[in-house]
């Protein structure tokens, strides 16, 4: 369940903007041009990597969809799944007819394929047309953020995460410094506490990325206190938010390995 957060109190260009993305939006983003495309990029590396040129390309993608699609009619589904769960095996079997633009979902590898395209194409593009000396891979988690199969937080509505980080980015001053992030809900399931546990990955630049580091330290700032109680409600909640960032030197070939 990823969400995408574009930030960019002060881009090099002057531009301003800090947008919320879903699904639906992320089907809106043109499709980039070749140079900044993964499929095309892939075909030309050469060397060691470990991504595939096969991975981008179409017809896998379709073969997945269908399998999985077979795999969900054989499955019987618990009783407190929604019933729009019932829908994804006609879903997935559709996308080859339709495309991804129809209806589109992250259960379907042709779906994801497209978004990807799209997404991480914009984002070489915009950070090919924002050049910054200092660019990292950032990392931010709290142990609160984690989604079991009995949890109520599935839909959107209940789902607080994104809402909590916007938040803790702007009582630590990253909102409004210059320079650029974006990050997306990133997810993985850990079978000892038998969740989800999710943070939120992505790219920084910038004073954006000097903030984001001190972001741990400016949440634990007494003189922060109040401004943590307005937006999150509570003192503790914050503490133990963990940051981490890796400098980035090339990033078509980090995309592509």
């Amino acid at each position: 369940m990823p969400t995408a957060i574009a930030n960019s109190a002060t881009t090099t260009t002057g531009s301003r903007v800090r947008e919320h993305i879903n699904v639906y939006a992320l089907t809106y983003i043109a499709l980039p041009p070749p140079e900044f495309r993964l499929d095309k990029i892939l075909q030309q590396r050469s060397g060691p990597r470990s991504i595939s040129p096969e991975f981008e390309k179409l017809e896998p993608c379709l073969a997945e969809d269908r399998r999985r699609a077979d795999a969900l009619e054989e499955s019987e589904w618990p009783d407190k799944c929604s019933e729009d769960l019932t829908y994804l095996p006609a879903l997935l079997r559709d996308m080859h007819l339709y495309g991804p633009g129809r209806e589109p979902s992250f259960a379907a590898a042709t779906c994801v394929r497209d978004l990807r395209l799209r997404f991480l194409g914009a984002v070489l593009g915009f950070v090919h047309e924002n050049r910054s000396p200092d660019v990292a891979w950032v990392r931010a988690r709290h142990p609160s953020w984690r989604i079991g199969a009995t949890d109520e937080y599935w839909h959107e509505s209940h789902f607080d995460w994104p809402r909590q980080f916007r938040s803790a980015l702007r009582i630590g001053g990253v909102m409004t410094a210059p320079g650029f992030l974006i990050s997306c809900l990133y997810g993985w399931y850990d079978p000892k506490i038998k969740s989800f546990q999710l943070e939120f990955r992505g790219i920084c630049a910038g004073e954006k990325l000097a903030q984001f580091r001190n972001l741990p330290r400016a949440l634990r700032d007494p003189k922060n206190a109040p401004k943590i109680r307005d937006y999150l409600g509570t003192l503790g909640a914050t503490f133990e938010i963990v940051t981490a960032s890796q400098k980035v030197h090339d990033l078509r070939t980090r995309f592509c390995n």
